[in-house]
């Protein structure tokens, strides 16, 4: 007797559903409620959907709020990257915003193995003294993100490791920010 009455429920329901779905308001709406019919889920799962959501609401929230302070930090180092790889840090300003790569550019960093980030324009006293570049390579656990600099005659001046995720102790050594002068 429970069975047929929970079938008849789910009948009525699934008729409002199909009945709502035809009207703009539940076009997307319907889709997701209708997934949380008592014949699917199972009443004693409710209170899933309001943590589920809750949850959801939560983690914006905190995505909202921690978004700006990230962005200052990743700012912050790449300014110490940048300086990091120049061969006169005290005398060096770089461009504000980064020059736009070139089908060429991106193309001989793809044949070296690598994906070419942000390109900066590195001044020494005033004038152009090089280019500090983001540079993208794969390494024996997952991606290696540095930062590379380049003086005007096309020599590299310094190479710092922004991120990694290399074995600590043993792949680390490798990514270590050795000076190269």
């Amino acid at each position: 007797r429970v069975d047929r009455r929970q079938r008849q429920m789910c009948i009525r329901d699934r008729r409002n559903t199909v009945g709502i779905r035809d009207t703009w308001e539940g076009t997307y709406a319907t889709s997701f409620i209708s997934a949380l019919q008592p014949a699917v889920f199972g009443e004693e799962c409710y209170w899933l959907t309001t943590f589920v959501l809750l949850t959801a609401f939560l983690l914006g929230l905190v995505n909202g709020v921690t978004a700006g302070p990230i962005a200052e930090i990743n700012q912050q180092k790449t300014q110490e990257a940048m300086l990091a790889v120049v061969a006169d840090p005290d005398n060096t300003t770089f461009s504000e915003s980064p020059l736009e790569n070139t089908q060429a550019m991106t193309d001989a960093a793809s044949s070296a193995g690598g994906t070419l980030g942000d390109i900066y324009e590195v001044q020494v006293n005033g004038e152009a003294g090089g280019y500090a570049v983001t540079v993208s390579a794969s390494g024996s656990q997952g991606t290696i993100e540095m930062m590379v600099g380049v003086d005007a005659s096309g020599a590299v001046t310094g190479v710092s490791v922004i991120n990694h995720s290399e074995t600590s102790g043993i792949g680390t050594k490798v990514v270590g920010n050795e000076p190269t002068a």
